[in-house]
């Protein structure tokens, strides 16, 4: 589990997912709350497994892999996300 603070960019509300595999699809209700507002910032708890890979799907065109969060999670920060909504997306510590 880690928690990050999501900028959403775009107009439309942002729905990000955590996938276990392109396959297995997204694990229900693995992120808390769903959905963040458009044009807004909201901090997002990430429950994602404690091995194996992993991604979080941002939205249709925008995916974090597992190997960039840990980065990120290692660093023992406030972890961000930004996006646009134009699968274009800012990630790094606060």
């Amino acid at each position: 589990m880690f928690q990050a603070e999501v900028r959403n960019l775009s107009p439309r509300p942002l729905e990000p997912l955590v996938q276990i595999s392109s396959t297995e699809g997204a694990l229900p209700g693995a992120v808390r709350p769903p959905s963040v507002p458009p044009e807004s910032t909201a901090i997002v708890t990430f429950f994602v497994p404690v091995a194996g890979e992993w991604s979080i799907l941002i939205d249709p065109r925008t995916t974090m892999v597992s190997d960039e969060i840990e980065m990120l999670m290692e660093q023992g920060c406030t972890i961000y996300i930004e996006t646009a909504g134009d699968g274009g997306y800012g990630s790094g510590c606060k």
